[in-house]
C-alpha cells in the first residue's frame, strides 16, 4: 500500500503541474530561416520588420503585405536583438556587444557605431529594445545573463550616442506621448523625465517587457503582468498561475485598444480583452518559445521565436 501511495504522488504532481491550452487560432508562415527570431516591429499595418540571428550570423526580414511573405533585407555577421525603423528609409538595429547598427537607404547599406573604448566589457552586452520619442531623440537598452546593462542615448538621429551604465540588465524600454519613459529589466525600473533615475530595485522580479497603450504595462519572467498610469508607481494586475508557475515565463508584451497580449516560453500566453482587468492564460503555438509578438489590429497579431517560427494568431471577439 505505501509503495502505492508513492506511486501516486508523481502522477498527481504531473496533472496539477498540466499546462492549460489556450484557444488561440494561429497558423505558421514560412520565413525562409532557421536562425531564432528575436524581434518584430509593425512599421505600418502592411510594412513589418524582423530581426534574428545564432551563432555570429544575424538577419533582418521584411515584409510589405502585413507578413504574408517576408524577404531577406540583410544579414549580418552578429546576431541581431533588435530592429526599429523610423520610415521607409531609416532604421536601426540593436546586436550583441553593444553594436548599433544604422541604415539611411532602407537596409542596403548599415554604418556601424560602437563605442568599444568608452564600454567596458562586462557592459558589451545584447541591444535589446529601441525606441524613439521622434526623429533625432532616440534610446536602446540591453543586458546579458542576469548581469550588467547599458542604456544607449541619442539627440541628433543616431549619427553619435551617450551612455548610461546600469548594475542590472536591461531588457525594454518605452515612452508616452508625454515623453516619459521606463527601462525595466533584472530587478530594476528605471523612470525617464529629462534624465534615466533608477526608480526601483526587486530583488527576484526580472520584467522581460514594456509597452505603453493608455497606461505603462509591463509583463515578467515570473508570469506577472504589470500596470503604472504614470511609470512610477506600478501594480500587478495578474499573478502566475501556481499550478504552472515553473514555466509561465514570458518574454514580451503588446497592446492595442483594450488588448493587452503578453507571450514567452514553450508558447505560454496570456492575453486581456478588457484593460487588463483580467486575462486568459494557457499555452499555444505549438509550445514554441516566443521572443516577440506585435498586434496588427485588435483582432490579429504576430509572433515569433526560436528556429525561424512565426505565427499569425487571431483573438476573439470583444
Amino acid at each position: 500500500m505505501r509503495g502505492f501511495v508513492f506511486f501516486l504522488l508523481p502522477f498527481f504532481f504531473l496533472i496539477g503541474c498540466k499546462k492549460e491550452k489556450l484557444n488561440i487560432p494561429f497558423n505558421e508562415i514560412d520565413t525562409r530561416t532557421s536562425l531564432d527570431l528575436n524581434q518584430l516591429q509593425a512599421l505600418s499595418s502592411d510594412t513589418l520588420f524582423l530581426c534574428g540571428g545564432r551563432n555570429e550570423k544575424g538577419i533582418i526580414l521584411k515584409s510589405v503585405n502585413a507578413g504574408k511573405s517576408w524577404n531577406t533585407l540583410a544579414e549580418f555577421e552578429r546576431n541581431v536583438y533588435s530592429v526599429f525603423f523610423i520610415n521607409e528609409k531609416k532604421g536601426f538595429v540593436g546586436c550583441d556587444s553593444s553594436v548599433i547598427l544604422k541604415t539611411i537607404d532602407g537596409g542596403i547599406t548599415w554604418q556601424q557605431f560602437i563605442d568599444y573604448d568608452g564600454v567596458p566589457q562586462l557592459h558589451k552586452v545584447p541591444l535589446r529594445k529601441f525606441s524613439f520619442l521622434n526623429e533625432t531623440t532616440g534610446f536602446v537598452c540591453g543586458g546579458k545573463g542576469f548581469g550588467k546593462g547599458i542604456i544607449y542615448q541619442t539627440n541628433d538621429g543616431g549619427n553619435s550616442w551617450t551612455k548610461i551604465l546600469t548594475d542590472h540588465e536591461m531588457r525594454s524600454l518605452e515612452f508616452n506621448q508625454n515623453g516619459n519613459g521606463v527601462c525595466a529589466g533584472y530587478g530594476a525600473i528605471y523612470n525617464y523625465a529629462n534624465e534615466w533615475n533608477l526608480l526601483n530595485v526587486v530583488s527576484g522580479e526580472f520584467y522581460t517587457g514594456v509597452i505603453y497603450n493608455s497606461s505603462f504595462f509591463s509583463c515578467g519572467f515570473n508570469g506577472g503582468i504589470y500596470k503604472s498610469d504614470n511609470g512610477v508607481n506600478w501594480s500587478c494586475i495578474n499573478k502566475a498561475n501556481k499550478s504552472y508557475s515553473a514555466r509561465q515565463h514570458y518574454n514580451c508584451i503588446a497592446a492595442m485598444d483594450n488588448i493587452v497580449f503578453c507571450a514567452g516560453i514553450s508558447g505560454m500566453c496570456a492575453y486581456s480583452t478588457n484593460g487588463g482587468n483580467s486575462f486568459e492564460k494557457g499555452e499555444t503555438f505549438g509550445g514554441t518559445n516566443i521572443n516577440s509578438v506585435a498586434l496588427l489590429s485588435n483582432k490579429k497579431g504576430l509572433a515569433i521565436g526560436e528556429s525561424g517560427k512565426l505565427f499569425e494568431f487571431s483573438l476573439p471577439e470583444y
